[in-house]
C-alpha cells in the first residue's frame, strides 16, 4: 500500500510540474509519445496520465522505435518545427504574417492557422493582439526564403527580429526579452556580445544568406510563446 501511494504521488508530482500541453494519451495501458517541443524528452502515458521523461545524455527520442536512440537513428526534427507538435492552451504560440500587417497565425495541432484583424487594425507581435497600426509597429520587409528545407534569416534592419523559413514560406519571429539576433551565432543572444545585420536599403528585394537547418543550434533558439 505504501509503495502504491508513493507511486501515485510521484506520478501526480510529475504531472503537475509538467506544462499544460495536451498529449493524446490513451485512457488505458502504456504508450510513449514524442515531446511537443524537445527531442531530448518523451511522454510516458500511464492509463491516460502523461508523464514527461528525459532521455539519457546524448540520446534523442525516436518516434519510429518509441525509445531513446542516438541522434542519427532517432532522426528527430521536432525542435526545428515552427509550431509545437501538440497544443498547449496555457502557452499559445502566435506568429505574425510575413506579408500583411493585418494577418497573424495561431499554432494548432502543429500547424499555423491564419486569422485576420478587422477594421483596419494591425497585429501586434509583442502583445499578441490586434491594435491600432501606430501601436502595432508592423514593418513588412521583402526577403526571400529558399524554396525547400528549413532555415533562419535575420531581419534586415531590426536587431531583435528574424525569420523562420519552412519549405519556401517565411514566418517572422522576435527574440525574447532584451536579446537580439546575433549574425555570428545565428541565434538570439545578449546585445553586448552580438552582431546585428543592418542594410542601407531595407526595401531591396535581395535576401541575406539563410543558415541551413543542420547548422541551427535548436537548443539555444527561441520557441515562440
Amino acid at each position: 500500500m505504501l509503495k502504491y501511494l508513493v507511486f501515485v504521488l510521484a506520478v501526480l508530482a510529475c504531472t503537475l510540474a509538467s506544462p499544460t500541453t495536451i498529449y493524446p494519451c490513451p485512457s488505458t495501458g502504456l504508450e510513449r509519445l514524442p515531446h511537443s517541443t524537445s527531442c531530448r524528452h518523451f511522454v510516458q502515458c500511464i492509463s491516460g496520465v502523461a508523464v514527461i521523461r528525459e532521455c539519457a545524455p546524448g540520446f534523442y527520442f525516436s518516434v519510429e522505435y518509441h525509445e531513446c536512440k542516438s541522434p542519427y537513428l532517432a532522426e528527430c526534427d521536432i525542435e526545428d518545427h515552427i509550431c509545437p507538435l501538440f497544443n498547449d492552451p496555457a502557452n499559445l504560440v502566435y506568429l505574425p504574417d510575413s506579408e500583411r500587417c493585418d494577418l497573424y497565425h495561431l499554432c494548432f495541432d502543429g500547424e499555423p492557422v491564419q486569422f485576420e484583424c478587422y477594421d483596419g487594425l494591425h497585429w501586434d507581435p509583442v502583445n499578441h493582439q490586434c491594435t491600432y497600426p501606430s501601436l502595432a509597429n508592423c514593418q513588412n520587409v521583402n526577403v526571400t526564403c529558399p524554396s525547400y528545407g528549413i532555415s533562419i534569416i535575420p531581419h534586415p534592419f531590426l536587431c531583435n527580429r528574424f525569420f523562420h523559413c519552412v519549405e519556401g514560406e517565411r514566418f517572422p519571429d522576435i527574440c525574447p526579452g532584451n536579446l537580439v539576433f546575433d549574425a555570428d551565432r545565428w541565434r538570439c543572444h545578449v546585445p553586448d556580445e552580438s552582431r546585428c545585420i543592418y542594410w542601407d536599403e531595407p526595401e531591396t528585394t535581395a535576401a541575406p544568406t539563410p543558415i541551413p537547418n543542420n547548422q541551427i543550434d535548436s537548443k539555444d533558439q527561441k520557441i515562440p510563446k
